[in-house]
Parts: structure tokens; C-alpha cells; sequence
């Protein structure tokens, strides 16, 4: 959790585990895994073909050979995957596997998020709202798809964009424009005018 510029709240993985999901993801050759450090992310560079996917939401990204020769510390690991079947693989492969040691959730079709148990956008807003002395009950957030779930589900005012996931419905009280329609912003307008 980061604020102003300050870390608030971080938690890391043990390195020999994000080695294990990383190793595994590897070998797969179906995906493309992610070491996401506080600097930088870590890519294998056979999977240099899908930079614009991850450059999106990593921009400082460090291409390496192995992730043998990364020596950094970290708080999560995604993994991609191109074919969009992120969902049936987190079920069937991802879930089995790590799910008693890590937090393994789908963000969406084409990723799979691996975080320390107990780490989520939920604790993240919780650890926050905690720093800035807010209660939970007040604080708004917005969500689109699976790891957006615990988050919704703590606080007192949960909405979901309008091109939200179907299943979405049930874990947001309102719904707001699409994110490609400025949806967030049009509700952080909302709130500053009613403030």
C-alpha cells in the first residue's frame, strides 16, 4: 500500500516460493509469469512478444534469461495468459496447487495473481484506511473482476463499472459508468461535490 509516496503496508513472498510458482509457470510455456518487485517487474524474454500486455500495468519491466539470476525482494507474482483461459487453468492447475500457500486469484481472463495468504485488495484498503485513520465503513471502491472482490466486500460503499463481470453483481451495491467511459472519475466528482 502506498501513499504520498510512502510505503504504508507491504508483505513479502518468501523468494524460494515465488521461485517454485515462477519455475512452474515457466515450464508450462502457455504463459507468460511475472515477478512483480517494488522497482521493477521481471519477465523471461521468450515472452518479450507480450510486452504491450504487461507493459500496461508494468512499466519498468527488466527482461532476464532465468529467473535464477533475479535477486529482488517481491509481493506478488502474475502470470498471463495469451490464450485467455486464465480462468479454467487458475481452477483446474494454479488453485490446486498453491492455493493453500498463497492467495491465488483470477484478475480477469488473462491473469492469474499469486500473493502471500491473507494479502488482497481487501487487507490492502483495510491497511489504508487504517494508516489514514478512516473508518472501513467510509471508504468507496471500485471493481471490475475476481481480485477486486475481497476489497468490495469490506467497504461501506462498493461499486462496479458497467463492463464489470457478470458475476460482479452480487459483490457491488451500485454500479457507475464504464472504465471506458471515465466511470471512476464521474464517481470521484460525485463525491468531492457531495463532500
Amino acid at each position: 500500500v502506498i501513499y504520498q509516496g510512502r510505503t504504508a503496508f507491504r508483505n513479502l513472498i518468501r523468494p524460494e516460493l515465488w521461485h517454485e510458482v515462477l519455475d512452474f509457470a515457466a515450464a508450462d510455456g502457455h504463459c507468460a509469469p511475472v515477478l512483480c518487485a517494488f522497482e521493477q517487474a521481471y519477465v523471461l524474454k521468450r515472452d518479450r512478444p507480450y510486452h504491450e500486455a504487461i507493459y500496461k500495468y508494468y512499466k519498468d519491466i527488466r527482461y532476464v534469461e532465468s529467473f535464477d539470476e533475479v535477486d529482488a525482494e517481491a509481493d506478488k507474482v502474475t502470470i498471463l495468459f495469451p490464450d485467455y483461459d486464465a480462468e479454467p487453468r487458475f481452477a483446474s492447475t494454479y488453485e490446486p496447487r498453491f492455493g493453500k500457500r498463497l492467495y491465488v486469484t483470477n484478475a480477469g481472463r488473462e491473469w492469474i495473481d499469486f500473493m502471500n495468504l491473507g494479502v488482497d485488495k481487501g487487507a490492502g484498503i483495510t491497511h489504508l484506511c487504517e494508516h489514514l485513520g478512516i473508518d472501513i465503513a467510509d471508504a468507496a471502491a471500485v471493481g471490475d473482476t475476481y481480485n477486486d472482490i475481497p476489497m468490495l466486500e469490506r467497504v461501506g460503499h462498493s461499486f462496479i463499472v458497467d463492463n464489470a463481470e457478470e458475476h460482479m453483481n452480487a459483490h457491488a451495491k451500485w454500479r457507475i459508468p464504464s472504465n471506458n467511459d471515465g466511470g471512476v472519475l464521474t464517481l470521484i466528482d460525485a463525491i468531492l461535490a457531495a463532500r
